[in-house]
């Protein structure tokens, strides 16, 4: 153990990740506990044959999507607090934004780290898009260096994001559930028509929400973060003070903001087409997948 925290802090100058490597670990281990096993058993007992219905139409590939929804709105249900507590702590310590180090939003950032940790493995061993590889690795690399520390502040601010997931995961599994319904109509215990009804609320009420958040705290929000952080990196930058691993972070942040775009600018291209007299939807990149 002496000679991996020997790695981690000498050789890639991770100064405060040992002190939370366990906490990174166990969040890891509990996402991943999460997606192999809380997703299944939780979906079967809330859902029943809805669930199986879905498994059935959509195999093992819809198993695998399915419990990566349910693991990151778990996520998003534990880091936006956490991130609200963290950002509120900031304001005693804005003396050194760029290479402060805090407790609480060492925390977070550590809660995320390990979470990425999984969501990265789980987008190359379960792959479909290099676009879910290079969300995780991003966010992997950056949440992980701000343990130099470096710009640690900036974790809790971009985990914000995670405010969009809220609503996306709700409209994904809607969607869904209704899709598989509709193949089982000759069953009609897959879905009530109280049921039914309902999953059709939910699947306006969290568009809307979806793309009220997605267009203000991703793209706004997250752009007036962009302009801050490059605020502080440029005159870094300009003074040579910086090494080689601190323009990952630059990178990822160009990349990450390309995504946003990119997933934002799919989703308001969708369109529609009449089949058997009912509007389908053409494709489902960028918010749900």
């Amino acid at each position: 153990m002496d000679v991996f925290n020997s790695f981690i802090v000498d050789t890639l100058g991770l100064v405060h990740l040992p002190a939370y490597l366990s906490t990174t670990l166990v969040s890891c281990a509990f996402f991943s506990l999460v997606a192999g096993w809380g997703s299944p058993l939780l979906s079967q007992a809330v859902l029943g044959k809805t669930y199986e219905a879905f498994l059935k139409k959509e195999g093992k590939r819809g198993r695998n999507a399915w419990a990566c929804h349910v693991t990151s709105q778990v996520h998003a249900m534990i880091i936006i607090p956490l991130s609200l507590l963290a950002l509120n702590h900031v304001k005693e310590k804005q003396l050194d934004p760029v290479f402060v180090f805090d407790e609480a939003a060492a925390l977070t950032n550590a809660v995320a780290t390990g979470y990425f940790m999984w969501d990265t493995v789980d987008a190359i061993v379960n792959f479909e898009d290099i676009g879910f590889v290079l969300h995780g690795a991003a966010c992997l690399g950056i949440y992980a260096m701000s343990f130099k520390p470096f710009l640690m502040f900036f974790g809790p601010q971009c985990l914000m994001w995670e405010i969009s997931t809220l609503f996306l995961n709700p409209r994904w599994f809607s969607l869904k559930i209704l899709s598989a319904a509709r193949t089982s109509e000759h069953d009609t215990s897959t879905l009530s028509p109280s049921a039914r009804k309902l999953f059709q609320i939910v699947e306006v009420v969290s568009t809307a929400g979806l793309m009220a958040s997605f267009l203000f705290v991703r793209i706004i929000w997250g752009g007036m973060i962009s302009i801050h952080f490059w605020q502080m990196f440029l005159p870094l930058h300009e003074k040579r003070v910086l090494a080689w691993p601190y323009y990952s972070i630059a990178v990822g942040n160009i990349l990450l903001n390309g995504l946003n775009v990119t997933c934002h600018n799919s989703k308001s291209n969708k369109k529609k087409v009449v089949v058997n007299g009912k509007a389908k939807e053409l494709k489902s990149n960028g918010f749900s997948h």
